[in-house]
């Protein structure tokens, strides 16, 4: 009934939360509002609610689904870890050291908000609390099933008031863990350890944004590829959302849809050697009608969401668009399973 509430409306590069976005587990579609504090889940067929549960703040980010069970952050400052069958809490752990409260976005939330959305990997799940880096940032790998804690890990201000703040859903990729930021590049940490391992602010000035993801040896964030061994920037592919495909990315710039493949090329450095380089190859170009303003991809489809409508296209073959749908308002939130489409405005 209510349009989602972003934390940052008026940002361009921290767009986490500019509508709900869903998770389909089994028969469930699942998703938190950052309006009235809830997560709700509804039968995939009917539509109809099968369960709900409060929280104590706006929940900005998808819960990440795992077993029978759900992990939702919230702005309240806690870790949630709801039964998928009816919603109970499983257990909760919160992200700051105390309950201090502060005035966030015309609410009353934690001072320490958990704005690293959660992820799961090797039964253990990831996520962040706190904004601010003068008051401390806490990253946090528990237990999925218990809720024990393995690893903590503060990070406070460093160099005056700079620091790592996350803003976006955390990335964990073999033995890493990388933190998006919002407004600057992503900070890379040891997934194991939780020791900061590279945070190059200062040589990427104004790059940066929440969205995070990696592929093949990279990391891919704000246009931006980022190697994923030393932090340093690789290669700039433009902005636009994108999505990691089998040997290749399949990206949206305005209304292109572009697909592209990994390649090794030969080139020459500045003092003349030969050098070998990871690099895009383009291999296929879909032009739409509207501007594309997010996708995901379902086997060989992309599957784009415009201003009113929907369109489904087969990026890998040479059918271009072979299904749409219109929808009220702009179609933010995408989701596929099942052989159904979920759609959030």
């Amino acid at each position: 009934k209510h349009a989602p509430r972003p934390a940052w409306p008026t940002s361009k590069r921290i767009d986490f939360d500019k509508a709900f976005h869903p998770i389909i587990m089994g028969d469930l579609v699942i998703f938190g509002s950052s309006v009235n504090d809830q997560v709700c889940a509804i039968d995939a067929a009917t539509g109809l609610t099968k369960w709900k549960f409060f929280t104590n703040g706006p929940v900005r980010f998808s819960p990440a689904g795992w077993q029978d069970r759900v992990f939702v952050a919230s702005d309240d400052g806690w870790l949630y870890a709801l039964s998928l069958k009816d919603g109970s809490l499983l257990w909760k752990f919160r992200g700051g050291p105390d309950d201090s409260k502060v005035l966030g976005n015309e609410r009353i939330t934690s001072k320490w908000p958990a704005r690293g959305g959660p992820v799961v990997i090797e039964d253990t799940v990831y996520f962040s609390a706190g904004v601010w880096p003068s008051d401390g940032v806490h990253l946090h790998a528990l237990d999925a099933g218990t809720g024990k804690i393995f690893m903590a890990q503060p990070h406070g201000g460093a160099e005056a008031e700079s620091g790592v703040s996350a803003q976006g859903y955390l990335v964990a990729s073999g033995d890493q863990l990388l933190v998006p930021t919002g407004r600057a590049v992503p900070a890379f940490f040891d997934r194991l350890t939780g020791e900061l391992k590279h945070y190059h602010l200062q040589k990427n000035q104004q790059r940066g944004g929440s969205r995070a993801m990696t592929a093949d040896r990279f990391l891919v964030n704000a246009g931006c590829l980022f190697d994923l061994e030393t932090g340093d920037l690789s290669s700039q592919i433009g902005e636009g959302p994108a999505v990691a495909v089998n040997n290749g990315i399949v990206q949206a710039t305005g209304r292109s849809l572009k697909a592209s493949k990994w390649q090794d090329l030969e080139t020459i450095d500045r003092k003349g050697a030969k050098q070998k380089v990871r690099r895009l190859e383009e291999s296929r170009l879909v032009t739409m009608e509207k501007e594309i303003l997010d996708f995901i991809v379902a086997g060989n489809d992309a599957i784009c969401g415009e201003d009113g409508k929907v369109s489904v296209i087969d990026y890998a073959g040479q059918r271009t668009v072979w299904w749409s749908h219109e929808v009220e308002g702009k179609a933010l939130g995408l989701a596929a399973g099942n052989g159904r489409l979920v759609v959030s405005t």
